[in-house]
């Protein structure tokens, strides 16, 4: 058994596991965005196309295929965050490659890189010198000098002090590598040699240096439109930083963002490369702009800030993308055009040394910076997911409540007082996600006592269309037990209610079931669909789902059900999950929960962030709906539902009522 740990990567880039063929480099894309604004997209993943050709490659007895199809398929493994499969298929292709020196190098180069990745590779140096010494026997070509660009990242990665200093393995590697790439004519290599050489540079205490190397790797995959250029312009951008001259490190930090959405990378895709480099790229330049923005007033630093909305936005669809592998069913990052002042929205932004509160009341931003570093935030949140899931926690969560309260509301206490805003949009970040901000307490009354509440993924995920009335729901719902999960009796109950207040068609238990639901979505004109049933959402989005009486619903076949009404004239207006899990503390699969309703084509969505207890969540639904029914929009109905269990001595505790969430639109 492999022991995973996380560790920080010290090296300024990262570049992707070695592959001998083409089809990793194909498997994803980028699409050029609309209006020169970048979008990051996904195309499918071929995890199943990849493990089909090792099948054809073992039956065929062809060795060498089956090698080289194996250390493809632990590239993709790798880049799905699936380490311990990769491991494996890396060290069957080396296996198998014995006769093959150069692809039997370059997986024993991806098993070396694998455990190191992991945690596991206390004699990392010697297996790298062990390596070096079989890369220089290879005859030159690009081959030779890929693995001899990897190796040497390795090395700079690695805790001997040699490898960080000129003259050291890892220069020598990288000059080999150099001169090799500078006869190939090919651009990719030849950039990615200069890029490498840049960073040793930077490594070794020599600045200059190392942004002319990265420079001149800028310039060489610029014409050719190399896919590492973004790693070239991030690293030009993070050594200007360094060097004090942030006007030119902002160029870079954009240049590198445009880059990254305009080319074929696994980068802005795979969960392993969007953690890795899309997600700090965005932060680290919203970073550096919203300390920009301090340092300006008036018109200047509103065009600052709103330059930073648009990539906070973009980088927000570009996470709900990323979760779900796909961009079909998440539009392009458009913000609304409002002057409203009946709502504000909040973005908290979580940096390692403090938190940032950008707010938009529609017509003006403003910039909040409050002194808490993410490891205090984080801790604080987990305390108060821990206490508030849990009824036997008494009021222990009143503590972090009112600490994030501090954090996240007290700084705009100002602003709102001079508002008329009715409603808090907040657009979270990191762990926020796994906490319900309505049980935020300012010492006397909880957050949603003052105001209603909605989430979203994205404030450009919210369509501009009014509303339509609720007149027609289609309910189903889970009574008895059903595949090892329990039985919701409260359902029958909630299930009334729902039928009580509105027309309604019910289906329930043996009735409730996947073709039923999919034709009656087609078939049917409504408004709102209500599924009272177990639901999971985890980090991947393909082990997420829905329960029927015959079978699991997926996230995608949610979507091919409801893919008929999403241009509909009447399309799909709520969408209502009221048996939620979600893992504590996993702000991916929250992220999966915030996402539902663009994945299901549903204007907005009601959902839970834990499983509550079934017969408050009946009492809680059945109000939400008749406070509906008096003309409230969706925010204002699930405050007055939660106000309902507030009031009431058996759920007033937030267990029962804080993990109710209004996500997308709130009107």
């Amino acid at each position: 058994m492999i022991a995973v740990a996380n560790r920080r990567r010290s090296h300024l880039v990262s570049c992707a596991y070695l592959s001998p063929l083409a089809t990793i480099a194909a498997w994803f894309a980028v699409a050029t965005a609309a209006a020169q604004e970048p979008t990051l997209t996904t195309a499918p993943r071929t995890l199943d196309g990849l493990l089909q050709n090792v099948e054809r490659a073992i039956a065929s007895n062809d060795t060498a295929q089956s090698a080289a199809s194996l250390n493809d398929l632990g590239a993709a493994y790798m880049e799905a965050d699936e380490p311990l499969l990769g491991l494996a298929a890396f060290a069957d292709a080396a296996r198998l490659a014995s006769s093959d020196t150069a692809l039997a190098l370059v997986a024993r180069v991806n098993v070396t890189r694998t455990l190191h990745e992991v945690g596991a590779a206390p004699d990392l140096v010697p297996r790298l010198a062990e390596h070096a010494a079989d890369a220089r026997a290879l005859p030159d070509g690009p081959a030779k000098a890929a693995v001899m660009l990897t190796l040497a990242e390795l090395y700079r990665d690695s805790s001997a002090p040699a490898a960080k200093q000129l003259g050291g393995p890892t220069h020598e590697l990288v000059t080999t590598a150099l001169e090799l790439a500078s006869t190939q004519g090919d651009a990719e290599l030849l950039a990615r040699a200069y890029g490498e050489l840049g960073a040793l540079y930077a490594a070794a205490g020599l600045p200059a240096d190392a942004l002319a190397a990265t420079r001149r790797a800028v310039l060489i995959a610029q014409p050719a439109g190399a896919p590492s250029l973004y790693r070239w312009e991030w690293q030009a951008a993070r050594l200007l930083r360094a060097r004090g001259n942030n006007d030119d490190a902002l160029l870079s930090y954009g240049a590198a963002i445009r880059s990254l959405s305009s080319a074929e990378s696994t980068a802005a895709t795979s969960r392993r490369g969007f953690r890795r480099d899309v997600l700090p790229l965005y932060r680290e330049y919203a970073d550096l702009m919203l300390a920009r923005a301090h340092t300006l007033d008036g018109a200047a630093a509103a065009a600052v800030l709103g330059d930073v909305q648009r990539n906070v936005e973009l980088l927000r669809i570009a996470e709900v993308r990323n979760y779900f592998e796909s961009r079909c069913t998440v539009p392009e990052a458009c913000l609304p055009a409002t002057d409203t002042t009946d709502f504000l929205v909040i973005y908290p932004m979580l940096f390692d040394d403090r938190l940032e509160l950008l707010v938009s009341t529609g017509r003006s931003l403003r910039q909040f910076t409050v002194d808490v570093s993410l490891a205090e935030l984080t801790s604080q949140v987990r305390l108060l997911r821990e206490t508030i899931e849990n009824e036997a926690s008494g009021d222990a969560f009143l503590a972090p409540a009112q600490q994030l309260y501090r954090w996240l509301v007290a700084p705009l206490e100002e602003l709102l007082a001079t508002t008329e805003a009715k409603t808090l949009v907040f657009v979270p970040d990191g762990a926020l996600r796994t906490v319900p901000l309505a049980v935020l307490h300012d010492g006397g009354r909880f957050l949603v006592e003052r105001y209603a509440l909605a989430t979203t993924p994205s404030l450009s995920l919210i369509g501009g269309d009014e509303a339509p009335a609720v007149d027609r729901v289609l309910v189903n719902g889970i009574i008895e037990p059903l595949r090892g999960y329990s039985g919701l009796p409260f359902v029958a109950a909630e299930l009334e209610s729902v039928r009580e207040t509105f027309p309604s068609r019910v289906y329930s238990d043996e009735s409730f079931t996947t073709t039923t639901l999919a034709r009656e979505i087609v078939e049917g004109e409504y408004t709102v669909v209500h599924l009272a049933t177990h639901a999971q959402f985890e980090s991947d989005y393909r082990r997420s789902f829905l329960l029927a009486y015959d079978d699991v619903i997926t996230m995608d076949e949610l979507e091919d059900m409801m893919a008929s009404r999403r241009f509909s004239a009447r399309p799909v207006d709520l969408l209502v999950l009221s048996a939620c899990e979600t893992a504590a503390g996993d702000d991916r699969a929250a992220l999966g929960l915030a996402g539902v309703a663009v994945k299901a084509g549903a204007r907005s969505a009601l959902a839970s962030l834990w499983f509550v207890n079934d017969q408050s969540t009946a009492l809680l639904i059945g109000e939400f709906y008749r406070q509906l029914a008096t003309g409230r929009n969706k925010a204002e109905a699930l405050r007055g539902a939660q106000l309902f269990a507030i009031n009431d001595a058996r759920y007033a505790h937030p267990a029962y009522w804080a993990p109710f969430l209004l996500i997308g639109e709130w009107q």
